[in-house]
């Protein structure tokens, strides 16, 4: 008889534990974790809460509600999960990732170092988020040298990590090193080639170095994924103009201004394109309307309006 009670309680606690609507922590999980994958990140909070309402040693539901906070913008609510998740497995490399990020997010950079170096200690090979983490900390205290060595150790694990390759370009950029930036974002638009950032970001290479017909084709693509962007059109406009393609660079800096009227510079580019195609009035007039709209205090804007109307 002591045998089978004893069978029984072993059987009882094998099974999962439910709340008053039937559902276990883990289907709990599921939900947050599908909904997080949605973007729905406050709805997954609710689901993570609800899971740990059940289990509150579930060190997953810890991190993926942390991880979700994260998205909100809530680092230090974060910050709590990821120090919970810690106390129960104190070694755990996610668990440091995750909250030497939350502290960054907060600008607590040396306890964010710290973090990362813990997680060296551990797996001293490291993963690709333990050295990106640690490149992102470096950036933040403007040690490129040191960021683009940890950067390339991420690399050197996942050479198509994405995140990597993406802060790989921006340590580039702020190097000047333009054509290895261009290399790096060509990865990131060749895995993700529905992400519109790093094909802007690679624009904007492409027009510093005058590199205009590759501009032009990236221009055509950026506007293909988003027609509404008055700042795309704009820029389609200046390298236009920059080839003598007046005709077609007077119709971009409409579409852009029809899109978004009181930007300067692009009423500025319009009078030039104008003067261009000896439309002298029009672009005199266009030229007076961008230094009405350039960003200066009122006293000086009532100054060049007057100036303009003369």
């Amino acid at each position: 008889m002591k045998r089978m009670i004893l069978v029984l309680v072993c059987l009882l606690a094998a099974l999962p534990v439910l709340n008053a609507a039937g559902k276990n922590a883990q289907e709990y999980f599921i939900h947050g974790t599908e909904k997080a994958g949605k973007g729905k990140f406050a709805a997954a909070v609710k689901d993570f809460d609800r899971a740990l309402a059940i289990d509150p040693k579930m060190d997953s539901a810890l991190l993926n509600k942390g991880a979700a906070l994260m998205d909100l913008k809530k680092p230090e609510k974060a910050l709590e999960c990821f120090d919970g998740q810690l106390k129960l497995k104190p070694d755990n490399i996610e668990g440091l990732v995750c909250r030497g990020r939350a502290l960054l997010m907060m600008k607590k950079t040396q306890d964010a170092l710290d973090c990362f170096d813990r997680a060296l200690e551990i797996n001293p090979d490291g993963t690709a988020d333990v050295w990106l983490g640690k490149a992102a900390v470096f950036m933040d205290m403007k040690n490129l040298k040191e960021a683009e060595y940890c950067v390339n150790k991420s690399l050197e694990i996942n050479p198509d990590y994405v995140p990597a390759l993406e802060t790989k370009a921006g340590i580039m950029i702020a190097e000047e090193h333009y054509n290895d930036a261009i290399y790096c974002l060509d990865k990131v638009i060749n895995d993700m080639p529905k992400k519109l950032e790093p094909l802007l970001a690679k624009i904007g290479l492409l027009v510093t170095l005058e590199r205009d017909g590759e501009a032009i084709d990236c221009i055509n693509k950026a506007l293909a994924m988003s027609p509404g962007s008055a700042e795309t059109w704009a820029i389609k406009g200046a390298v236009q103009s920059r080839l003598d393609y007046n005709p077609e660079a007077l119709q971009s800096y409409n579409k852009s201004i029809k899109l978004k009227p009181r930007v300067a510079s692009t009423w500025a580019g319009k009078a030039e394109v104008l003067k261009k195609l000896g439309r002298d009035k029009e672009a005199e007039k266009c030229l007076k309307k961008s230094i009405i709209l350039q960003p200066v205090k009122k006293e000086a804007a009532k100054e060049r309006e007057t100036a303009a109307s003369l």
